[in-house]
């Protein structure tokens, strides 16, 4: 069989492998390319295989760049299974009808000029009816459920503690156990489980976002927001991901609040997405941990206070181009890429009284690097902006597992993988992780480039199975 490395291969978008037997083909994510324009174009190229000769996609769980080229994927013709767990097709129903509805805009913005110029019109990657449409092809798989995909592949889904329903991919292929991480989520978080054990890999596939760094202590991740919410003299804007991000938030300011470590100065929930997606957290309270179970079901809610405002349409969302004071803007995009979060920091980055507060992974080369990384100014729809905000961030916040959390995971396998390669980070993250891998467990690592295509013998023919590079695609 042969596993193609189509996307997050030395980078932290794109997630799509491709595994192919004899007789059936997988595809195991299907995420935009996100970042810079160079790897948004990547989305748009001719792809590598037909989507009409897959036999079915399996999805680790909704975040774009590991779902979001689903709706391109139907539209070219893709017409079988969509496997993924209940929750991941709910946050799917929202998040792909929202990239849908992004494309669109992204396309009509471009054609202003396109049109100025006299060039062709752009076509969008996707449309939001496209985006509804390929729902119907999802199928749910709940954890821990074996399933047959056809002759000699079995899967199952485990708990990967990222998001609200994400999952690490076991397959059983010809005698062989390949296991796809996905994203691996911190331990101990607040509201999900920790990432569930593997017992065995004969391959494996590991992301490495944070496998070269640690996340700080949870308690001071906490003493830092107290820190920032007590000493703000004006907005705290935070660009947050829709999804387990502002939800984790929600939850440790009503905690703050009631337990009266921080005022309660207004809060604004300006994301219909996140808002849409707290709804499905409140749906699958068996997928959270089980201490907000407990809270759930005695009747209260983490994501409800009295401080909170949530502001659904865009007219509302403009009142706060002019807030003034101690409050919380809590908005998606969380790499400030897009969404309402980039009118916030249009508006708000020139005062000094502004704090931007970052509590997720910035990827190369997006508005929020650099922000973080110290830019004194900035673009942002088409004007110069200065940056005279206070910009801070809180690591800990990560809903990936760091370095220490991912050589945990990977050690807790009672037989070590043949082969383990290490994807969906950046070079230097990328080539920490796999030599940690090495010097602790003496695993044989490789870190695939983008096109990369490997044969894999099945693992029960020799002891140690055999793995040759065929080479790139084209």
């Amino acid at each position: 069989m042969h596993l193609h490395f189509l996307g997050a291969a030395q980078t932290v978008t794109g997630s799509a492998y491709l595994l192919e037997t004899a007789k059936q083909r997988f595809l195991i994510d299907a995420g935009l390319s996100q970042g810079s324009h160079r790897s948004e174009r990547r989305n748009t190229r001719p792809l590598p295989f037909h989507p009409r000769h897959l036999d079915g996609i399996i999805l680790t769980h909704a975040h774009a760049d590991h779902s979001g080229l689903v709706p391109r994927l139907v539209a070219e013709g893709f017409r079988g299974p969509i496997y993924a767990t209940p929750p991941t097709i709910d946050l799917c129903r929202i998040l792909l009808a929202d990239s849908g509805t992004i494309q669109e805009e992204d396309a009509r913005y471009e054609n202003k000029w396109r049109r100025r110029y006299g060039k062709e019109p752009l076509v969008p990657l996707y449309t939001k009816q496209q985006a509804e449409q390929s729902m119907r092809y999802f199928e749910r798989l709940p954890y821990s459920k074996r399933i047959s995909l056809g002759r000699n592949v079995k899967l199952t889904l485990h708990d990967a503690g990222h998001i609200l329903g994400s999952a690490i991919v076991e397959l059983e292929v010809e005698g062989s156990r390949i296991v796809f991480s996905g994203d691996l989520g911190n331990k101990n978080t607040p509201l999900l489980r920790s990432p569930a054990p593997i017992g065995h890999a004969d391959y494996l596939i590991v992301e490495s976002t944070y496998g070269d760094r640690l996340h700080g202590d949870p308690d001071v991740r906490v003493r830092q927001l107290i820190d920032v919410v007590r000493s703000a003299k004006g907005p705290i804007i935070i660009p947050a991901f829709a999804v387990e991000r502002t939800q984790e938030l929600l939850w440790d300011l009503a905690d703050l609040i009631r337990e009266g470590r921080i005022p309660e100065i207004p809060i604004y929930l300006d994301s219909p997405m996140a808002i849409s997606a707290t709804g499905v957290f409140e749906k699958h309270i068996s997928c959270l941990a089980p201490e907000v179970q407990v809270r759930f079901r005695g009747g209260e809610s983490p994501f409800e206070m009295s401080n909170l405002h949530i502001m659904r349409e865009a007219d509302e969302s403009r009142t706060l181009n002019g807030v003034q004071g101690p409050c919380i803007i809590i908005s998606a995009s969380g790499m400030c890429e897009g969404g309402r979060v980039k009118h916030h920091l249009l508006h708000h980055l020139p005062k000094p009284e502004t704090t931007v507060l970052f509590v997720g992974y910035q990827a190369e080369r997006t508005l929020g690097r650099r922000l973080r990384d110290g830019a004194r100014e900035v673009t942002l729809f088409g004007e110069s902006v200065p940056v005279r905000a206070r910009i801070q961030s809180i690591d800990a916040y990560s809903a990936h597992a760091d370095a220490q959390g991912l050589l945990e995971w990977v050690g807790q396998m009672i037989e070590p993988p043949a082969m383990t390669f290490v994807t969906h980070g950046e070079p230097r993250a990328s080539e920490a992780l796999s030599e940690s891998l090495m010097k602790r467990f003496g695993l044989l690592t490789e870190i695939p480039r983008v096109g990369d295509v490997y044969e894999i013998t099945p693992i029960a023919e020799s002891a140690f199975g055999r793995l040759a590079p065929k080479g790139q695609l084209a």
